[in-house]
């Protein structure tokens, strides 16, 4: 959503909301995104 920052949690590059992305997604390395701020438990 667009005012939200998202970080993908591998490389720990960010991106701003409420825009189209494109980014490198070979078979062994799936891109996962979360919120910034947000915490994810194991």
């Amino acid at each position: 959503p667009a005012g939200a920052r998202w970080v993908e949690i591998h490389s720990g590059e960010t991106f701003d909301g409420g825009q189209r992305v494109t980014v490198a997604a070979p078979y062994e390395y799936i891109p996962v995104f979360r919120r910034e701020g947000a915490e994810i438990g194991i």
